[in-house]
């Protein structure tokens, strides 16, 4: 037997049977994907494996109560978990259905309506106060954030954390809360050089601005919900979610989840168990984002071309391609020509750059990436409301959490095959146009296939059309010789 107790709020502590803890050690231990590329593994400091159940302390996330008992029927290992029913992982809280409809009405938006599954998703973090819900871009989990605000700041009194990746999410934040609240709730905002202690219960920070605060600073904080929580393999997110020893509401927000092993059991042991709200489809089904389109561009290039790059490591295909000029001025004519707001997402900044400038066009044209301070970020945001306009935007700033209305066109002009930067970049288009039109994803393909041989951005693509394929999107498949 092992029994498992309650340490904080962070971990349990287990004991029992040494071979039976040493079965729970093995079942809880993973290969990192990509480990053996790190210098760390190379140079035989680590064995490139993660272990989230502790033999030298005898602990192991709290979040992972689910795993641990489907650890236990597996391996017909038992298990039991002591304390009081407070205590003990899993239990919910004894709230109505009648008494949490009741409190979303009192706090619902004048002009919105909560969606039945944002009500369900609410009920779900209240009750289980531990939770990691799966909810896609533009499925309205910034009035999931609200909702959950208001019921802790009834209930306990203590303040609210609300971590976010991104400056301009910040900023977003505050502005759905002051919509939602017309002008009445506006939490405190955190970011780079922002004084960290105030009298406000809500706090929205990004994680960058808050990671290296003390225990102390976070011991202030009853609950807190991560947005965008995909992003919480970050060592800096587990440094703040590990500081964080009396909070028993931890909610993890998200659209996207890796497929490794790995990353969904560390969210679920920081969080809680996985809770999947709705689907992209089944948001595009009930006419709540927009309908949308794929379109797969094959670029067809020379044979003496595929030879070339045969020859080629990965960065060197990549650089081929970013400075390869007929195929910038492709993507540079496409969003020149689209109808509508197009936003054409890039990778390396000297490849965004080379493309901006060859956009030929009477629209409005823009260019967003790390440097671009947070003013101006802002102001891209609402010129897609009144013009036509196109923004050219890295990946890494565009790809997440930002909120544009009236995005009909998405190009992508950097090879990637990251689950998590595909489909957020796709939410980016799925917020409703007030001209009804469909969204249309460009996806840009670089057939240079040599004999057998696939070129690495082609096994990319390949990655790409599965999640189109999982996600149950529409998408046509068209070549362009070059």
């Amino acid at each position: 037997m092992i029994i498992f107790k309650k340490k904080d709020d962070v971990y349990l502590t287990f004991d029992g049977d040494r071979h039976d803890m040493q079965q729970l050690s093995d079942y809880f231990t993973f290969e990192v994907p990509g480990a053996k590329f790190s210098p760390q593994y190379r140079n035989k400091f680590w064995d490139g494996k993660i272990r989230l159940a502790n033999l030298k302390n005898f602990t192991i996330y709290a979040g992972l109560w689910e795993e641990i008992i489907k650890f236990a029927k597996e391996l017909e290992v038992a298990v039991e978990f002591e304390g009081n029913k407070f205590d003990f992982p899993g239990r919910e809280q004894p709230a109505t259905d009648q008494m949490l409809e009741g409190f979303l009405k009192v706090v619902q938006p004048a002009k919105i309506q909560f969606r039945d599954y944002q009500k369900e998703a609410f009920k779900i973090a209240i009750r289980k106060q531990r939770a990691l819900l799966l909810s896609p871009t533009a499925s309205g989990k910034s009035l999931i954030a609200y909702s959950l605000c208001r019921w802790w700041e009834q209930v306990h009194e203590r303040k609210i954390l609300i971590v976010v990746p991104t400056i301009s999410l910040v900023s977003q934040l505050q502005g759905d809360f002051r919509q939602y609240s017309d002008g009445k709730y506006v939490p405190y905002g955190i970011t780079s050089g922002v004084e960290k202690d105030t009298n406000t219960r809500c706090i929205i920070s990004t994680w960058q601005s808050i990671h290296n605060m003390p225990s102390s600073w976070f011991a202030q904080f009853g609950s807190i919900i991560v947005d965008e929580v995909h992003h919480a393999q970050s060592k800096s997110i587990q440094k703040i979610m590990n500081k964080m020893l009396i909070c028993p509401d931890r909610i993890g927000l998200t659209g996207t989840l890796q497929d490794t092993k790995t990353h969904e059991l560390v969210l679920k042991g920081l969080f809680g168990p996985l809770s999947k709200i709705i689907t992209t489809k089944e948001l595009i089904d009930r006419d709540q984002v927009s309908d949308l389109d794929i379109r797969v561009l094959s670029l067809e290039y020379k044979d003496e071309q595929c030879k070339l790059v045969s020859t080629y490591k990965y960065q060197e295909e990549i650089d081929f391609l970013i400075n390869y000029e007929k195929r910038n001025k492709i993507i540079a004519r496409m969003a020149g020509d689209l109808p509508g707001n197009t936003l054409v997402v890039f990778n390396r900044l000297a490849h965004g750059q080379q493309i901006f400038s060859m956009i030929e066009t009477e629209k409005d044209k823009h260019y967003v990436a790390g440097e671009t301070d947070k003013e101006l970020r802002e102001t891209v945001r609402y010129l897609t409301e009144e013009n036509d306009t196109i923004i050219v935007a890295s990946l890494g700033v565009f790809s997440t959490g930002i909120n544009i209305r009236n995005l009909h066109n998405l190009i992508f002009a950097h090879p990637t095959k990251s689950k998590i930067k595909v489909l957020q970049s796709i939410g980016r288009v799925l917020r409703k146009a007030d001209d009804g039109r469909k969204a249309t994803v460009f996806d840009i393909v670089d057939n240079l296939k040599y004999k057998a041989r696939d070129n690495f951005v082609l096994r990319h693509a390949n990655e790409r059309i599965k999640f189109y394929v999982d996600e149950s999107f529409n998408f046509k498949i068209s070549k362009l010789e070059l």
